[in-house]
């Protein structure tokens, strides 16, 4: 759904919400243990990565919940399969993540999915030697390079002086 998403749009505004969601992942998987992080309102959202996006977080162990909801109600939502935009999810006020660890497994997962998809978002032609430097030393991928080789194949001896 990562590829539907970015081929739907134009790849810089699918990067930038990509970016801004990886963000939020990335955040909750260094500290899962914050609750403040475990809830997250469907209208910030919105406005951070757009609607269209709300898969991943579901992805991740979200789970849609309405207004005044138990996190049992949520669970019932989610335990559906609804994963469309429509349904649960298009009446929920806010996303709970489910905690554990198996919510841990699936937030790292998702977190590494939606963050690759953003690097493959990047065109090849106009990235940045600054954004380069960051994925390599984070070691992630490159877009239009499939491996990254800095060994040097014969040494050089240097020049006399």
């Amino acid at each position: 759904r990562l590829e539907e998403f970015s081929g739907a749009r134009e790849l810089a505004a699918a990067r930038t919400d990509l970016v801004n969601a990886t963000k939020v992942l990335r955040r909750l998987a260094d500290a899962p243990s914050n609750v403040k992080l475990h809830e997250m309102r469907c209208d910030v959202l919105r406005r951070m990565v757009g609607e269209d996006l709300f898969f991943a977080f579901e992805a991740a162990g979200f789970e849609p919940q309405a207004s005044g909801a138990s996190s049992a109600d949520a669970g019932g939502a989610a335990a559906e399969g609804d994963d469309t935009v429509g349904g649960a999810l298009a009446s929920a006020t806010s996303l709970r993540w489910r905690g554990g660890e198996e919510a841990k497994a699936l937030l790292g997962a998702a977190l590494h999915e939606v963050q690759r998809a953003g690097d493959l978002c990047l065109d090849p032609d106009t990235v940045s030697f600054a954004q380069v430097s960051e994925l390599v030393q984070q070691n992630r991928t490159l877009p239009g390079i499939e491996e990254v080789n800095d060994s040097v194949a014969a040494p050089v001896e240097p020049k006399p002086a």
